[in-house]
């Protein structure tokens, strides 16, 4: 049943007169208190802090369409005209992926994105039916770094996407055809399937187009109305019981939840003239087209919405060395850092240490093999690991809401290796020092590895394992060493020809 009976809001003052000529993307970062977004044609990201009303903007070379947080580092991913990217505040642009074909740069560019919870980007392209150049809907994984297309489409604007409270079903809007689809999403694989249509707004006998959009924690999606001044909330039934009147803007882009308390629905929107010079002339009738709006609302009978930050981008995992960890306090760490979205993985679990003598953790863990369950054991568990890596899952899982959509996803996010595999050997490793033996653990108690404890209760790729990394120690004893060489030898190059400067500074070089 819908919380609302046909309501209607007016809002006849914007938040922030920004001007904007095509604004789009509202995003909001509850831990800076920041809403930023775009304006399309003007190649700006504004960033707005509402806490004390400031406005900073970033300008840069290209279009920048859509923005989602990072979870990995500051700052903001992106899609610009050509594809998918990381935004530095200098105006600099690092591409992941422009999958985009040369020949069809000029005539077609990226619209709207938005992030599912494992920071998979999904976003999708405008057509160009003069060129015969279809819209359709891409994804970008950060995990094996690979931009795939999931819709050929075709579609005319690829517009507003969302995704509902459980993540089953991704909306998305196709502008031009006045269509909101609805996809069944499998979060796991980030496959989507069933496209099937959601709202026909013409239907609805409305005028103008869906744009961009969100998605409440009742199921209910707000799209915002290009050329119809408002923005609609539809039910997950596909009934209208809410509509926000903007009576001074004609363009109503795109919209997004963020405040303190989530209640607040901030409103984009773009000049009467963007897109279409003709229209510049309704600008006296629309003053307010291209400002900044926000709806306060608190007291409407809403459950929480949905946080729109838990659908962020992730580029690179954190890399965690288990050597000399303790496995309790790791496992604890690792868990809390998986629920907040971060990617964790853990080489050499092997060598994590556990606290108390060998012969102890033994007899515990020989007590845990002989647990059955009284009906169908094969089936039902309890499932009797014997890996290192596999005793640090069970660790880590035992620590995690696991049987929740949040906890499975959390763990989806975690890879854990015994050894140092490819291509980790060649990344950055880290330790934690809340969880080091050496930190935690009192002088003279006494510990055991993981992997004598494997070994005695039934692991059998031990010898394997201690093979695989005295061969990668060496590899990597050989790789420091040249890498060592060619640093002197530079450094050793710069010495020799520091003589020369001055004559080549008096040249003119």
């Amino acid at each position: 049943m819908s919380p609302f009976v046909n309501r209607k809001i007016v809002v006849d003052e914007p938040l922030l007169k920004v001007g904007c000529t095509l604004g789009e993307g509202p995003l909001y970062d509850p831990v800076t208190a920041t809403l930023h977004f775009v304006d399309i044609i003007e190649r700006k990201v504004h960033h707005f802090n509402t806490v004390d009303f400031t406005l900073t903007t970033d300008l840069y070379n290209v279009p920048i369409t859509s923005i989602v947080l990072r979870r990995d580092a500051p700052g903001l991913a992106a899609t610009t005209a050509r594809g998918f990217a990381l935004l530095d505040p200098d105006g600099s642009v690092e591409y992941l992926a422009q999958p985009l074909p040369e020949e069809h740069v000029p005539f077609t560019r990226f619209n709207d994105g938005t992030c599912d919870v494992r920071g998979r980007y999904i976003a999708g392209t405008v057509y160009s039916p003069e060129h015969g150049i279809p819209g359709k809907l891409y994804m970008y994984d950060p995990d094996n770094q690979i931009c795939t297309t999931v819709d050929e489409g075709p579609f005319t604007d690829s517009n507003g996407l969302g995704f509902s409270p459980d993540e089953k079903i991704l909306y998305f809007t196709d502008s031009f055809r006045n269509i909101i689809f609805m996809y069944d999403y499998d979060v796991q694989h980030g496959k989507l399937s069933n496209r099937r249509n959601f709202i026909e707004a013409k239907e609805l006998g409305y005028s103008g187009f869906c744009d961009g959009m969100c998605v409440d924690a009742d199921g209910g999606v707000w799209s915002a109305r290009w050329g119809d001044s408002r923005v609609c909330r539809f039910t997950s039934s596909g009934a209208v019981d809410l509509e926000i009147v903007f009576p001074r803007v004609l363009k109503v882009t795109s919209c997004c939840f963020g405040g303190p308390g989530n209640d607040q629905l901030y409103v984009t929107s773009a000049h009467c003239g963007a897109n279409n010079v003709e229209e510049n002339g309704l600008q006296s009738t629309y003053p307010d087209s291209g400002h900044l709006f926000v709806v306060n609302l608190a007291g409407l009978p809403l459950k929480t919405l949905q946080d729109n930050t838990m659908a962020t981008f992730s580029s690179t995992p954190i890399v965690i060395d288990g050597k000399g960890h303790l496995l309790g306090r790791l496992a604890s760490i690792i868990s809390k850092q998986i629920l907040s979205g971060q990617k964790i993985v853990v080489v050499r679990c092997e060598e994590i240490n556990i606290s108390g003598s060998f012969f102890r953790n033994k007899l515990r863990y020989h007590n845990f093999l002989h647990k059955r369950h009284i009906v169908n054991p094969k089936k039902s568990g309890p499932f009797h690991h014997r890996a290192p890596s596999k005793i640090l899952y069970r660790a880590i899982r035992g620590m995690t809401p696991h049987k929740s959509p949040r906890g499975a996803a959390a763990l989806e996010r975690l890879k854990l290796f015994e050894g140092v595999p490819p291509p980790y050997d060649r990344k950055k490793r880290m330790v934690v020092p809340e969880a080091l033996r050496v930190l935690r653990l009192k002088p003279g108690r006494k510990y055991c590895t993981v992997k004598r404890l494997s070994h005695e209760v039934g692991w059998g790729y031990k010898d394997v394992v201690d093979r695989l990394e005295e061969k990668r120690k060496i590899k990597a004893q050989a790789f420091h060493e040249r890498k060592t060489a060619a640093i002197k030898l530079r450094q050793k190059a710069v010495v020799d020809s520091s003589s020369s400067f001055p004559k080549l500074a008096e040249l003119g070089y």
